[in-house]
């Protein structure tokens, strides 16, 4: 698994680069970038590109040494974006990651095409 530093912290993610508009899956709390493989195998099909990312703490990426805000996660998200020159795209966000997901809109609206948010507050 690809991995990159943002603001200091490791950051795991899966990347499937293709043609096509780019959707971004955020995991919920407790889950990881494994939880997407199936979805973003689909989308290589139809040639859509996909990205799911272990944000800090989850999985693979760096444990936090203090808390981080939501806004915090969604700038996280954003340098991963800017590090893989990626200038829009569709969220997909899970609990957590919905809620992850609907920050990142509200911090970043023009860098998000759509977004689905299931169960995110």
């Amino acid at each position: 698994m690809p991995v990159t530093t943002i603001d200091n912290r490791q950051v795991n993610y899966v990347y499937r680069q293709h043609d096509g508009p780019v959707v971004v899956f955020v995991n919920g709390l407790t889950q990881n970038t494994l939880h997407w493989v199936d979805y973003q195998a689909f989308l290589s099909k139809e040639g859509v590109s996909s990205l799911s990312v272990d944000l800090p703490g989850q999985r693979q990426s760096e444990l936090p040494t203090e808390a981080i805000s939501y806004t915090g996660l969604a700038d996280c998200i954003a340098g991963l974006l800017d590090h893989l020159d990626i200038e829009t795209a569709y969220f997909v966000g899970l609990s957590f990651g919905g809620t992850v997901s609907l920050q990142f809109m509200l911090h970043y609206p023009e860098r998000v095409t759509g977004l689905i948010s299931m169960g995110g507050s």
